[in-house]
C-alpha cells in the first residue's frame, strides 16, 4: 500500500505545474499548485478579486469625500481669515480715529486752561 500511495503521490506531483490564474489588471498573478479544484479555485479568487475591488472603490469613495470635506474646510479658512483682516484694518481705523479726537480734546482742554489761567479747571 505505501508503495501504492509514493506513486500516486509521485504522480500528483507531476502534474502539479504553476498555472496562473486569473487575477486583476495590476495586481500579482496567483499560482495553483495543483489542478484538482481549478473550478472551487477560480470562484473563490473571483470571491476574493470581487472583494478586493469593492474595498478598492470604498477607500476611493472615502478619498472623494474626504477631499470634499478639506475643500470646504479650506474655503471656510479662507473666508474667515478675510474677515480676521477686515476687523484688524476697521480695529486700527478707529483706534487712530480715537487717537486724533483725544488729541483734539487734549488740545482743546489745554487752550481753556492757558485762556484762563486762575481756574482750577477749564470753562465750559
Amino acid at each position: 500500500q505505501n508503495t501504492e500511495l509514493r506513486e500516486a503521490l509521485s504522480l500528483l506531483k507531476q502534474q502539479a505545474v504553476p498555472r496562473p490564474l486569473r487575477s486583476i489588471p495590476g495586481e500579482p498573478v496567483a499560482h495553483s499548485r495543483s489542478s484538482v479544484g481549478d473550478a472551487a479555485g477560480s470562484d473563490l479568487l473571483a470571491a476574493v478579486a470581487g472583494t478586493g475591488a469593492k474595498v478598492t472603490e470604498q477607500v476611493k469613495e472615502a478619498l472623494r469625500r474626504d477631499l470634499s470635506l478639506i475643500r470646504s474646510l479650506q474655503a471656510t479658512k479662507q473666508e474667515i481669515e478675510n474677515r480676521c483682516n477686515r476687523e484688524r484694518r476697521l480695529r486700527a481705523s478707529i483706534e487712530r480715529q480715537l487717537a486724533l479726537k483725544a488729541e483734539v480734546l487734549r488740545s482743546s482742554i489745554l487752550a481753556d486752561t492757558v485762556q484762563q489761567p486762575g481756574l482750577p479747571y477749564p470753562k465750559r
